[in-house]
């Protein structure tokens, strides 16, 4: 075990209370900032890796492995410190984190609110489009604004023009806390990796009829692929021009 790492109650470990499928879920808490980062699952097994690394490990529901935080992406979890609730049937893993606890570059996964799911990523793009830098320090209780009517994407289309236009942008200016920006940095090599690797995991989500790990998965898919477009200076216009022709062709 990391000797930076203290459990509370190590006893306890004995008595956790894993589900049917042998997991608990993991809240995952900035253990200076006091900020939620994410919810996962670990097993057995994750909690052993975690124990002896000190570092977050976890298990794929979707895809039915284990998964080493930021073995990718280098956003690693120092866990300094794991406690268990009331139940013994829920962990919190509290971490000294190395980076975005969100694949979306945010800091934290809790980033949105329920009422304005769908007007954060409009915000974002129309943020984005007038040439402003998104706070990824907000603070998942801080209200989202909603963009205003002349300046919010009308379309779905727009939308992704958007998005696009995001991606580009963080591909000029770079930045360290910039998910995107450190993925285009790595060459498209790396960016046509992690799209195959996202596109699997969209396959193996739809093959266990996950539809809401399907929906997750096939955002995180389309936007690797728009990232892997703009590493390859294919514009998305092209693409849709393509889908035209072959509708229009009845294909």
């Amino acid at each position: 075990m990391s000797d930076a790492l203290a459990v509370v109650d190590p006893q306890g470990l004995l008595s956790l209370r894993f589900d049917a499928h042998g997991l608990l879920p993991v809240v995952v808490l900035d253990a200076e900032q006091g900020e939620l980062l994410m919810l996962a699952y670990a097993n057995r097994q994750a909690l052993s890796k975690t124990l002896e690394s000190g570092e977050s490990w976890f298990y794929s529901r979707s895809r039915q492995v284990l998964w080493h935080k930021g073995a990718t992406s280098g956003h690693t979890q120092e866990v300094v410190r794991i406690a268990y609730d009331c139940d013994a049937d829920t962990l919190c893993y509290f971490v000294r984190p190395a980076g975005p606890a969100c694949h979306t570059g945010e800091q934290s996964c809790f980033y949105r609110t329920l009422a304005d799911r769908q007007a954060t990523a409009i915000r974002s793009a129309a943020t984005v489009a007038r040439g402003e830098e998104p706070d990824a320090h907000r603070q998942p209780s801080e209200p989202v604004a909603f963009p205003s009517k002349e300046r919010a994407p009308a379309t779905d289309v727009e939308v992704l023009n958007d998005l696009m236009l995001r991606i580009a942008q963080r591909q000029q200016t770079g930045g360290t806390h910039s998910y995107t920006a450190q993925l285009l940095g790595r060459g498209v090599e790396h960016v046509a990796k992690k799209f195959g690797e996202e596109a699997v995991e969209l396959a193996l989500a739809s093959v266990a009829r996950q539809p809401d790990e399907v929906v997750y998965e096939a955002a995180d898919t389309l936007y690797h692929l728009l990232a892997l477009l703009t590493a390859d200076g294919v514009p998305l216009e092209s693409v849709l021009s393509e889908l035209r022709r072959r509708y229009e062709r009845g294909s």
